[in-house]
């Protein structure tokens, strides 16, 4: 088998190089999505007394029933919603806030 030119030789190296970009970026939006994804209640719970998106189900004409704000406190240690005895589904920590520049 004869030698590879430099063009097949630039060419692998670049082959390699993209795929290891690629595979760096899809493991960048795994971990974003992870981080952004619905967390159901009955996996874990929040922090206390951190603001959450909430979800609570479907309304019975089917439209989604969500709200934002604080919905879980923990003062009493009790392990409970707020919002009892209307317990969300799942929630989502909020992104960070967007940089103002001035």
């Amino acid at each position: 088998m004869s030698e590879k030119s430099d063009w097949e030789k630039g060419y692998d190296q670049a082959m390699m190089r993209t795929y290891g970009e690629r595979k760096a970026l899809k493991a960048r939006i795994a971990e974003l999505e992870a981080e952004r994804r619905w967390i159901p209640v009955s996996e874990r719970l929040p922090e206390c007394e951190k603001d959450v998106l909430v979800f609570w189900g479907k309304a019975s004409d089917g439209s989604k029933i969500d709200w934002f704000g604080t919905a879980w406190r923990n003062e009493c240690d009790d392990g409970k919603w707020c919002t009892d005895p209307i317990v969300p589904t799942h929630w989502m920590p909020l992104p960070e806030l967007p940089e103002v520049q001035e």
